[in-house]
């Protein structure tokens, strides 16, 4: 089916490391709307918890905040011991250390070990049921699960095998099926491009045409850079090769554990989260108040209370940690004194990082420019972070931040779905070809004779790099780009083609190191066995987030049809 055609609603799902939402939009109304009310929790936001629970039975029995007040509840009733509580799980589809045949896995408080696609496809079952259940209330027929055309975040770093698995998980949800005609009805949305669009949406004013903008996407994980041009068409074209990296607010934190951890003797932390797991996120929460409060220019100190319960633990176990905490600290052992200087240096590694890959971009943009600089996601709100960007880059851009930048990501995946023409042209990170047979070149391939075959008196070379689009290139949505090849000989009652992807821009042979076979596909030309110039034209296009893969026997016009992932706009990491 033409998915996003026939679909009546676009429907988006922020996946996050901290925190995820959902927002939507029916095509025949055109508005956007986001669900800011969560069960349990305090304030109105768009987007809830990134946490799960579940019961003994491995079932989940809460997510989101819910997940937290459950799993609070059962720790006071002392019936937490056959529970697991997962207060993160995103990133480790990329970081987790532990690997199995079906993919990574998670651990809980608990120590059990859980599949990380069914820890996320078991959320994204939950919050996809609850847009279900508004959207019904929002119609007065009975909306198909057919009619939804779902838009599912990912973060720029990803590789392939990270969005396979987001895609796996999606499957597993329930958000489409196995079957290959309803794959469509799910869209990858690269986030950048999203928050790309939700700017221009936001600020269309100042985004006249031409105008060029960069989007830094600050989120909790991962921090995602891109910079589009405002085309005579109002659409959006990437000008350069977007860029990224793990400088997310989690790597705040995890200075600031590590801080923590000096200041007060790890083992004692450890000690704590064991004996008093909710009071450890108790802890990080109000870390997190304070760490999204700090105003370097502002708060010469911050003060972070310990916990009674690590206190205790402290007090008994190791007192010469509160002996010296009192004595630099001016007889207080009952809180944490966190220096500007201190604080500056929790953010400092993540906010370098960032910086650097701002920086890069511009390097990128060399002799065109940016006008605009959008600092979008739930990162972007610290004061830190937006002083240090404007430190550092307000005499090469106008820096700016649209109103609710958390629900940039969200809102900026409706608007894909709505339209996805918003988007005209994306840079591809990644080489992209198909094995071929040519003349063998003394001068070339001397060192590669093994590989070389003879073939009416002539040498060739079997595993030459015949390249269609080079990494860095600019694709537009609706260019297809064509090859046609003629078999070594015309006996041949077949031609089978094998396509590679790779971070390289010109290599000579498919079997370098770094290169990645996609797939093949296999083209029938028995028909015209003994016949000269059978000529076979093989075209690639990169539309979407895949690449689409035509042979046609140009003799009996036969079509052959395959399709690859498109890996399009960053960089690998």
């Amino acid at each position: 089916m033409n998915s996003n055609k026939q679909t009546k609603v676009a429907a988006a799902i922020d996946f996050g490391t901290s925190c995820s939402g959902y927002a939507y939009a029916f095509r025949d109304d055109g508005r956007i709307i986001g669900r800011y009310q969560w069960d349990k929790q305090p304030f109105s936001y768009i987007k809830t918890l990134t946490q799960s629970l579940y019961n003994g039975d491995g079932t989940l029995e809460a997510w989101g905040y819910g997940a937290l007040s459950r799993f609070a509840t059962l720790r006071q009733s002392k019936e937490s011991q056959s529970y697991s509580f997962f207060p993160t799980f995103k990133m480790a589809l990329r970081e987790s250390h532990k690997r199995t045949i079906d993919g990574p896995i998670a651990v809980a408080h608990n120590g059990r070990e859980f599949p990380v696609v069914d820890l996320v496809a078991d959320y994204l079952r939950e919050i996809a049921n609850l847009l279900r259940q508004e959207l019904q209330n929002a119609t007065s027929n009975q909306l198909k699960d057919q009619e939804i055309f779902w838009c599912l975040s990912i973060p720029a770093i990803w590789k392939e095998d990270e969005k396979s698995l987001m895609r796996i998980a999606a499957i597993q949800a329930g958000l489409i099926s196995e079957d290959p005609g309803d794959q469509d009805r799910l869209l990858l949305v690269l986030e950048p491009e999203a928050a790309a669009l939700y700017c221009q949406e936001k600020m269309q004013l100042q985004l006249s045409v031409g105008k060029r903008f960069m989007v830094v996407d600050c989120g909790g994980g991962t921090v995602d850079i891109t910079v589009h041009q405002v085309s005579v068409n109002g659409a959006l074209e990437e000008v350069a090769t977007g860029t990224g990296g793990a400088y997310g607010s989690t790597y705040v934190d995890r200075q600031f554990i590590e801080y923590l951890g000096n200041k007060l003797d790890s083992k004692a932390l450890e000690q704590y989260q064991g004996q008093d797991p909710i009071g450890w996120l108790e802890l990080m929460s109000n870390w997190e108040r304070k760490k999204c409060a700090f105003e370097p220019d502002k708060t010469p100190i911050t003060y972070l209370e310990i916990p009674n319960r690590l206190y205790k633990i402290l007090s008994r176990d190791f007192p010469a940690v509160l002996a010296k905490l009192s004595k630099d600290q001016n007889q207080d052992d009952e809180t944490i004194h966190l220096s500007r200087e201190t604080m500056e240096s929790l953010f400092n590694p993540v906010l370098d990082g960032l910086v650097n890959k701002v920086k890069e971009q511009f390097a990128l943009l060399e002799g065109i420019g940016c006008d605009f600089i959008y600092l979008v996601g739930g990162f972007s709100t610290s004061p830190v972070l937006r002083q240090r960007m404007l430190d550092e880059f307000a005499n090469k851009a106008q820096i700016i931040m649209p109103p609710l930048p958390g629900s940039a990501i969200v809102e900026g995946a409706v608007s894909f779905g709505l339209n996805p023409e918003m988007i005209r042209s994306r840079r591809s990170r990644l080489t992209y070809g198909c094995n071929v047979s040519r003349p063998f070149e003394e001068n070339l391939d001397s060192a590669r004779i093994s590989s070389a075959f003879e073939l009416d008196d002539r040498r060739y070379m079997f595993n030459r790099f015949c390249r269609f689009v080079s990494s860095g290139e600019s694709i537009d949505i609706d260019q297809v780009i064509r090859h046609t090849f003629v078999p070594t000989s015309s006996d041949h009652d077949s031609l089978n083609f094998f396509f590679f992807a790779t971070k390289k821009e010109n290599p000579r042979y498919v079997d370098e190191p770094d290169i990645e076979k996609l797939g093949e596909l296999e083209v029938d030309i028995a028909s015209t066995v003994g016949q000269k110039d059978r000529r076979i034209e093989v075209s690639m296009s990169f539309g979407k987030t895949e690449i689409v893969v035509v042979a046609k026997d140009l003799q009996t016009n036969q079509l052959y049809k395959t399709k690859f992932r498109f890996s399009a706009t960053y960089a690998i990491f």
